[in-house]
């Protein structure tokens, strides 16, 4: 392999491992929100149980008012674009299925494509042994 040859591959092999970084960096986003989806769903299981009651909602920064649930049948689920319907608590635990599924699959393709880069590396190193 010639010099230049050798440097293409270097900054190559640079530019892959910067790729993977940021592909982790997009698991770890993903890792965060399926937390959160798990989170709300025992939320939904907790709230099918409230009776009447005053509870503390969070209104942020470690911030709660009091707030008093007359039903806990319904709930809001934003659909996008700031538009939110009411849905039952079962369809509200099916939709944040939905969502959970869909990090799942985009979570398995990013392994899958940091697992093709790993590959290229490897090709690369391969060029260097030879």
């Amino acid at each position: 392999m010639n010099p230049q040859d050798r440097d293409q591959r270097i900054m190559e092999v640079r530019l892959l491992e910067e790729q993977i970084n940021q592909l982790e960096q997009q698991i770890a986003i993903v890792d965060k929100r399926i937390i959160e989806t798990q989170i709300i769903q025992a939320s939904l299981d907790d709230i099918k149980k409230i009776k009447k009651n005053d509870v503390f909602v969070p209104i942020g920064g470690d911030i709660f008012v009091e707030s008093n649930i007359e039903s806990a049948d319904k709930v809001l689920v934003n659909v996008g674009a700031g538009v939110f319907i009411k849905k039952e608590i079962e369809g509200a635990k099916k939709t944040i299925d939905n969502q959970n599924q869909k990090l799942f699959d985009l979570r398995k393709e990013v392994i899958n494509e940091i697992n093709k880069v790993f590959m290229r590396i490897t090709e690369i190193e391969k060029e260097f042994v030879q």
